[in-house]
């Protein structure tokens, strides 16, 4: 696939009520190689190995496709996980109206995405956040936003305060797409990959309102209350 450089959070949210989004973490600060392209293997049923069970960098799955890496989530701490989009979701800024917007987020679209979670390592991961992106096909990956406190949509992007070996959970992390912009591929990528592993699938669309129906309803109530 591709190796992208980490953009920092600048569509970050922040709440009006004590809610708060702020910018990337350190391993956001530390990437800052360009982009590259190059041949990517060919999707699979099973996502590609290599001789240590890990899922090639560069390999391109499809939504519930897991993948293996190794990556130092901290400085003392090896990380080994298993990681899982499970879906993505697209959604409006209606769903964001306690926050406080500037113009360029009232125009980003949303986006949800569910990931599943394993501990496959020795290290207790907790209160770690997964080196995951939102690839608009622009030449850098944008981190998801960094809410702080409850926003129940969507809110545990970390992993648990105890995630020791053997352990899964499942997150859900908020992407903003800038205007003109919507989420190409969900990337995985640490701040020493040599590419990014990709995934793809069918995005769920926001529930259109039927306005016709909610007429129809309306005016057969008015002539309910007439006959009587």
């Amino acid at each position: 696939m591709k190796l992208g450089r980490l953009a920092p959070a600048v569509l970050a949210l922040a709440l009006s009520f004590s809610l708060a989004a702020c910018g990337g973490d350190d391993e956001d600060d530390k990437a800052k190689s360009d982009k590259e392209t190059s041949q990517a293997p060919s999707t699979a049923a099973t996502p590609s190995g290599d001789a240590s069970g890990m899922t090639v960098w560069g390999a391109e799955l499809g939504f519930g496709e897991p993948a293996r890496f190794t990556w130092k989530p901290r400085r003392k701490i090896d990380g080994v996980a298993e990681v899982t989009v499970t879906g993505v979701r697209q959604v409006t800024m209606a769903e964001f109206a306690g926050f406080k917007l500037d113009a360029a987020m009232r125009k980003s679209t949303p986006y949800y995405v569910s990931v599943k979670v394993t501990n496959i390592g020795d290290s207790d991961l907790a209160r770690v956040e997964l080196p995951l992106f939102l690839d608009n096909g622009s030449d850098v990956l944008h981190p998801p936003a960094n809410i702080t406190g409850k926003f129940k949509p969507c809110g545990n992007r970390v992993l648990p305060d105890e995630f020791q070996p053997n352990a899964s959970a499942d997150l859900c992390l908020v992407f903003l797409a800038g205007e003109g912009t919507s989420l190409r591929a969900v990337a995985l990528q640490t701040s020493d990959s040599p590419q990014s592993i990709t995934w793809t699938g069918e995005i769920e669309q926001p529930a259109k309102k039927d306005k016709k129906k909610g007429k129809g309803a309306k005016k057969k109530g008015a002539e309910e209350s007439t006959g009587d």
